[in-house]
C-alpha cells in the first residue's frame, strides 16, 4: 500500500479516528457508466446519449472542452465523452461511448405510364416499405393525380419518404 495526498477544497466531515491503526476511507467517483457503442438512426442528437451517473455532460474530447448542447448532432463513428458532477464538482474521469449511426437510403422510385390513366409506381428499396396510401409493397398503381411517398424501415430505423408526383 501506499499514501497519497488529498486536497479537499471547502469542509468535509470525517468521524474522528479512535486508534491510529485503522485508515479512513474517502471514495472519489469515477466516471459514468453506459454502454461504450451506442447504436442509432438518422438524425440522432446529444440527448439521445446514454449514461448513469449525476449530472451527466457530453463532450467531444476525452479531457477539457466545452460541453456539447443536448441538440447537437451525432456523427456515426465518432467518439463522445461523459463526465459527471458529483457535489459540485465535475469528475475528470470521462466514459468514453462509440456512436453507429444507421443510415436508410431514401427509396427511388420508378414511375411506368400504363397508359389508361394509371401509373405504376415502384421501389427496389429493401426493409419493410409504408406508402402514402397505406400499402405495404413494392409497388402500387396511382390512378389519381398527386403526390406519392415510400419510406422504408429497416432495424428499427425508418428512411426519408420517397417523392414522386403524376
Amino acid at each position: 500500500a501506499g499514501t497519497a495526498l488529498i486536497e479537499i477544497k471547502g469542509t468535509i466531515d470525517v468521524p474522528p479516528i479512535a486508534d491510529a491503526g485503522v485508515n479512513q476511507s474517502i471514495i472519489i467517483p469515477g466516471a459514468p457508466t453506459g454502454p461504450a457503442v451506442q447504436n442509432f438512426c438518422n438524425g440522432a442528437i446529444v440527448s439521445d446519449l446514454t449514461a448513469t451517473g449525476s449530472f451527466i455532460q457530453w463532450y467531444t474530447s476525452s479531457n477539457g472542452g466545452t460541453a456539447m448542447l443536448n441538440t447537437d448532432s451525432l456523427v456515426n463513428g465518432n467518439h463522445y465523452y461523459a463526465s459527471q458532477t458529483v457535489s459540485g464538482c465535475e469528475i475528470t474521469q470521462r466514459l468514453d461511448v462509440t456512436v453507429s449511426i444507421t443510415s436508410i437510403a431514401t427509396p427511388i422510385i420508378s414511375v411506368v405510364d400504363n397508359c389508361d390513366s394509371t401509373f405504376t409506381l415502384s421501389t427496389s428499396s429493401a426493409g419493410t416499405l409504408l406508402w402514402s396510401t397505406g400499402a405495404g409493397t413494392s409497388s402500387i398503381i396511382a390512378d389519381t393525380a398527386g403526390t406519392y411517398t415510400v419510406t422504408s424501415t429497416q432495424n428499427s430505423c425508418t428512411s426519408a419518404p420517397g417523392s414522386v408526383s403524376v
